[in-house]
């Protein structure tokens, strides 16, 4: 567990070590702490980072609230740009740093084994950004950035536009992260899925296209052919929960962010390779995923959401109230409340959002694509 301490004492260490356990557990990987900075790092949680201070009787206490460090994403963007992160990569930064809490392996080879080699990650399914938040902060631990599968009704999102503002960025070579389907025409399920499978990523796929309306609501249903297409491909599963999102009281209908404005938290648990799936029948293959998704923590029985930010809500009612577009409102007021510690500068691009500046990129065309974006 313990990694590296740096130049800390056996004491320090052993209050760090306390302080993790009772704190963080379970701890699946390595556990680190710069003593010069007092930053925890918890290598199974791989934004995470927690400033400790020592409280002067043998022990640590937090010393703020926790961040991520979202730096091995921006150097990810910047990778596939030419060296400086394009103007969609600050975007998505700001959304991630309001709406997403972390991201936790709670299994040390799958954490290992999605670096090696591509993967089909299940996931239940909470509101409409975790599936663009999870393919763009999984991917800097992969081969290659994942492709997720979704419902053709969000071709016309801003999501899926902002995709296509996102990969024809010039000079960009980031790919999609989106590749739609009909869902309910099995035919064009499986094509969607095979023709991603023939591109060599990782796949994120939501097994029951449909969002939940309760945290306490468990996944039920997954297609079979996701099963097989894993056997036949040799491939393994890897199931993902998003918790936190949406209340324990239904709702009536599926929320875009979490309810309140608040945070989520992405879990990811052990694979499930193809041979124990091959000595299976049909039921047990359905039953043993669905039921690893299920069962990664917290139990559907006792989540709960995650607190919202009132003030960050009512920011954003004002913004709509004075005629701005949700999606804008979100973004501008997610630009305006940004913390540095994330790894990005934002300020460029804060200018432009908040209409004190044009997009002045090398494309003519592209500036105009990105300005309609902003205005959603």
């Amino acid at each position: 567990m313990l990694a590296d301490f740096g130049q800390a004492s056996g004491v320090e260490r052993a209050a760090v070590e306390r302080f993790v356990r009772a704190t963080y557990a379970p701890i699946v990987g390595d556990v680190s702490w710069d003593h010069d900075r007092r930053t925890l790092r918890l290598a199974d949680r791989p934004y995470f980072r927690q400033q400790l201070a020592l409280d002067g009787a043998g022990g640590v206490v937090p010393d703020g609230a926790p961040w991520n460090d979202l730096s091995p994403l921006r150097d990810l963007f910047a990778r596939h740009a030419g060296g400086a992160v394009p103007p969609m990569g600050h975007l998505i930064a700001a959304l991630a740093q309001q709406t997403f809490r972390g991201l936790a392996f709670r299994d040390a080879p799958t954490q290992a084994l999605v670096g090696r080699r591509p993967v089909i990650f299940v996931a239940n399914h909470q509101v409409i950004t975790e599936t663009p938040v999870f393919s763009k902060v999984i991917a800097p631990f992969l081969p290659a950035p994942p492709l997720a599968i979704a419902n053709r009704t969000v071709a016309f999102s801003w999501f899926a536009l902002a995709e296509d503002v996102a990969t024809t960025y010039p000079g960009n070579t980031f790919p999609s992260s989106l590749r739609t389907i009909e869902k309910n025409d099995p035919t064009d399920v499986e094509r969607g899925l095979r023709e991603a499978l023939a591109e060599g990523r990782s796949i994120v796929i939501h097994v029951e296209g449909h969002l939940a309306l309760s945290c306490r609501t468990p996944v039920k249903r997954l297609s079979s052919r996701i099963v097989e297409l894993a056997i036949e491909h040799d491939i393994p599963l890897v199931p993902v929960k998003f918790v936190g999102a949406v209340p324990v009281e239904p709702l009536e209908i599926g929320l875009w962010f979490p309810v309140g404005f608040g945070e989520q938290e992405i879990v990811i648990g052990q694979a499930i390779t193809p041979e124990s799936l091959r000595q299976a029948n049909l039921r047990e293959r359905r039953d043993r995923v669905v039921a690893a998704i299920n069962e990664l923590a917290p139990s559907d029985g006792a989540e709960e959401p995650f607190p919202g930010k009132p003030a960050f809500a009512e920011a954003v009612a004002n913004r709509v109230r004075q005629g701005r577009g949700l999606m804008s409102s979100v973004i501008a007021e997610s630009l305006a409340r940004h913390d540095p510690r994330d790894g990005f500068d934002l300020a460029p691009i804060r200018a432009i959002v908040s209409g004190a500046e044009e997009p002045r990129y090398d494309h003519q065309l592209w500036n105009g694509t990105f300005r309609v974006l902003l205005l959603w």
